[in-house]
């Protein structure tokens, strides 16, 4: 597939800038040697950021660290306890794909998110929801396999988000809902970062203003010489 190829090799993260419902959103993946799939969403007025981590399927991978048996929401040792902070998802991509009865590969599952992102097919495209957002649609299509309206009910606050990857082919639509934890306590060399950018990009503001500002009286300049010439007897002569 032409473009990035972040299976193949392990290169920087790549990131895209994708609107979604009027929201403009960085979207950054990477996969690492050890085939989890890194996900991070940024806001790009607000700056919250959602981000998510994806095994290819449950193995070990160190003496204390066991992917779930099924989707998990977070890493856990034998003792059930978080390894990762709450900021961090795990879960097992092969299992998500599995459950909606279209399985498919790690790699194969990659690309998809790749090309979908990039928005180089019609037939796979992503979209971002809040929780609230999934259930609603969960409860529509709840009423209308039953053939009536599913009731509805209080949903608990939650600041989470869900990258759907969906996949359209000619008789049959799939979504791969990839579960994203809010960024509670924000990286203070990234917010550095922000700040040294914020900083650059008013510090080129202001050059481009005061250098427009020295241009005007050069201008003014020479509209008065310009027009000194046109009223000169020489001008006055060219003229007629």
């Amino acid at each position: 597939m032409a473009g990035l190829d972040i299976v193949a090799s392990t290169p920087a993260p790549e990131s895209v800038d994708i609107d979604f419902h009027g929201v403009l959103y960085t979207i950054t993946i990477s996969v690492d040697g050890e085939e989890v799939l890194r996900i991070e969403i940024e806001d790009k007025d607000t700056l919250d950021r959602w981000r998510g981590e994806f095994a290819a399927k449950c193995k070990q991978y160190s003496s204390t660290f066991i992917c779930r048996p099924s989707c998990s929401t977070a890493p856990f040792d034998s003792h059930t306890k978080p390894l990762r902070s709450s900021t961090t998802l795990y879960a097992d991509v092969e299992d998500i794909t599995s459950k909606t009865g279209n399985f498919k590969k790690f790699t194969i599952f990659v690309r998809m998110l790749q090309t979908a992102i990039l928005q180089q097919s019609d037939s796979v495209f992503v979209d971002l929801l809040t929780f609230q957002d999934l259930e609603l649609l969960k409860s529509k299509k709840a009423g209308g396999t039953n053939g009536q309206s599913a009731p509805p009910r209080q949903l608990p606050a939650s600041n989470k988000r869900y990258l759907i990857l969906t996949y359209a082919s000619e008789f049959d639509r799939v979504h791969y809902p990839l579960p994203l934890l809010p960024e509670e306590h924000p990286d203070p060399q990234r917010l550095k970062a922000v700040i040294r950018q914020l900083r650059q990009q008013l510090g080129e503001a202001q050059a481009a203003q005061q250098h427009q500002q020295q241009l005007q009286p050069q201008r003014r300049s020479r509209s008065s010489h310009n027009q000194v010439s046109t009223n000169s007897p020489a001008g006055l002569c060219m003229q007629q």
